[in-house]
């Protein structure tokens, strides 16, 4: 199949993590991209939305759109599959997240979600990977036929379920039929829905989804200076790195009695200020800690 264009919002600062979001029937990447990229994902988090391949969709009476897979009439959904077009979705999305991780994203601080059919194909590709995600976001969504198992490395993902009460094309009930199939796999499932909502998004769901994605994808913790770098920071940059550590450096008068409060905390060592400054510390740090 030949698939669409994909968008992509590339981190603001440091890329240390990624979302991956799926549109639904007749929409495409674009439709989401802005969304994710400007209202909901913590600073570092880079936003990739794929659009799905173009083709006749038997619910709407053979019109082409773009579709991950064939949809056939609502009678048919959880018998008639359209598998061939399933898989084929579910390994070039596979393919964005192999080149993620290929980029240094650790599988872990990748979040794959979906809106609608795009939810129910986000589900699919979690189940089939080797590698645990951060998590899965299904919004206004459906399961389909749900597997027998699926990968160990996926039990336990972490998901986020958001359905418009008012929903008329996927009723909140079959999406709680969906949630209700993950928890009975072993998925850490929430469910959140929305009185007056139907087949969309509104603010309310925006901050709960904000609010998930705040915990599923932190803020990555900053890396830690070499010793050669602690070395050269200046007083001010000491306290702040020594405060960062949770460590008091109140009782610290030289200087070189922040470098050696510091080098402890760079340890990991439990930190305390220092009987005497370090022999072996060179006299440039050994200046009064004036500042």
């Amino acid at each position: 199949m030949s698939f669409g264009q994909t968008f992509i919002k590339e981190a603001q600062g440091d890329h240390t993590g990624t979302i991956i979001m799926l549109h639904g029937l007749g929409d495409t990447g674009e439709g989401w991209v802005d969304i994710m990229a400007s209202e909901l994902p913590p600073a570092g988090i880079k936003v990739i939305c794929p659009t799905a391949p173009t083709i006749p969709v038997t619910l709407n009476g053979g019109m082409p759109m773009p579709a991950w897979f064939d949809i056939p009439n609502v009678a048919e959904l959880f018998t008639k599959i359209d598998w061939d077009r399933v898989n084929a979705s579910v390994a070039h999305v596979k393919e964005l997240i192999d080149a993620e991780i290929a980029a240094g994203i650790p599988s872990e601080r990748i979040v794959m979600g979906g809106f609608s059919m795009g939810g129910c194909l986000a589900m699919r590709v979690c189940w089939a990977l080797d590698v645990k995600l951060a998590g899965c976001l299904c919004l206004s969504t459906f399961v389909g036929p749900a597997p027998e198992k699926v990968s160990d490395a996926s039990k336990g993902l972490k998901m986020l379920f958001c359905h418009g009460q008012a929903d008329p094309l996927v009723p909140a009930m079959m999406g709680k039929m969906g949630f209700s199939s993950m928890e009975g796999l072993g998925m850490k499932a929430e469910w959140k829905e929305y009185p007056g909502l139907g087949h969309s998004t509104d603010p309310t769901e925006l901050r709960d989804i904000k609010g998930w994605l705040a915990t599923t994808l932190p803020a990555a913790p900053k890396e830690k200076p070499t010793a050669e770098a602690v070395q050269k920071m200046s007083v001010k940059q000491l306290k702040s790195f020594i405060q960062e550590c949770g460590a008091d450096h109140s009782k610290c008068v030289e200087k070189s009695e922040l470098v050696a409060l510091a080098m402890e905390c760079l340890n990991d060592a439990k930190a305390s200020r220092p009987s005497a400054p370090p022999a072996l510390l060179p006299p440039a740090v050994s200046a009064v800690a004036s500042a």
